[in-house]
């Protein structure tokens, strides 16, 4: 060492110096990069949690209306068919009561029914408690009951079922209920009807159908924005069903309702 030139120790020193600059000049760097890196993610986090807070809010005012809609549509359904049903009931025991006290007893009878089912069914709409419109009974034994609560003088209605039976999802039976309701409910107001079939189609394995259709002529003067027809309509949307009400090609009035299951 003591042979070397003084210039030698002098340029490893500046070395030395210089790597020991650039070091700290790194971390440094390093130390202002991450800090910068983490304000840039706090930033993205709270922007983040603001959109999520927002989502909630959004999801919350979506599922109110949803349910604001469902209700709606229950009572609409639940009330329009039984009031129509004791209308109607109510005018033929009016019409008999004199010539057939028997018969004009026996639709007073109906109508009290009806509306029984219709109030215990907006009771239990509101309450929530329930998807299926008849307690402990399957779609086709409820189906029954609506046809029978229905018939009148001048007016058949008969249940018709094609395939076997099988389990359905309870807004699957609800829906379709409610079809059969508002397709009864539009052929006694709208058709002039004297025969209504309810068809129940389980022949496929993959949807479920119920028609109602009359031979009457047709739905053409029911109102677009019917209540009852859009209610069908978001019902079978929501189950990615399809829904249609109308008059058919052969003549009279049809309200159809496929559903996946």
């Amino acid at each position: 060492m003591r042979g070397l030139h003084p210039a030698v120790f002098w340029m490893c020193g500046q070395i030395s110096t210089s790597v020991f600059i650039m070091g700290c000049s790194f971390a440094m760097t390093q130390a202002s990069r991450q800090r910068m890196n983490t304000a840039r993610l706090a930033a993205e986090l709270r922007t983040a949690n603001a959109q999520l807070e927002l989502q909630a809010e959004q999801a919350a005012l979506l599922a109110v209306e949803q349910e604001r809609n469902r209700l709606a549509r229950e009572i609409h359904d639940a009330v329009g068919h039984s009031l129509t049903v004791v209308g109607a009931q109510l005018d033929v025991a009016e019409s008999l009561m004199k010539q057939e006290p028997a018969r004009a007893l026996d639709a007073v009878q109906k109508a009290q029914r009806s509306s029984r089912e219709g109030l215990a069914e907006i009771r239990r709409s509101v309450a929530s408690l329930r998807a299926t419109p008849q307690e402990q009974r399957t779609l086709a034994e409820s189906l029954t009951s609506l046809i029978t609560g229905a018939e009148r003088p001048g007016l058949k209605l008969v249940l018709q079922q094609s395939g076997k039976s099988r389990a359905l999802p309870s807004l699957v039976e609800i829906s379709l209920y409610r079809c059969a309701q508002e397709g009864i409910t539009n052929a006694c107001r709208h058709s002039g009807a004297s025969e209504i079939a309810v068809h129940l189609d389980f022949t496929s394995d993959a949807r479920i159908m119920l028609s109602v259709t009359d031979n009457g002529r047709g739905f053409s003067r029911i109102p677009e924005n019917s209540h009852g027809l859009k209610g069908l309509r978001e019902r079978a949307a929501l189950l990615n069903g399809e829904f249609f009400a109308g008059t058919e090609q052969q003549g009279g009035g049809c309200c159809r309702m496929i559903i996946p299951a």
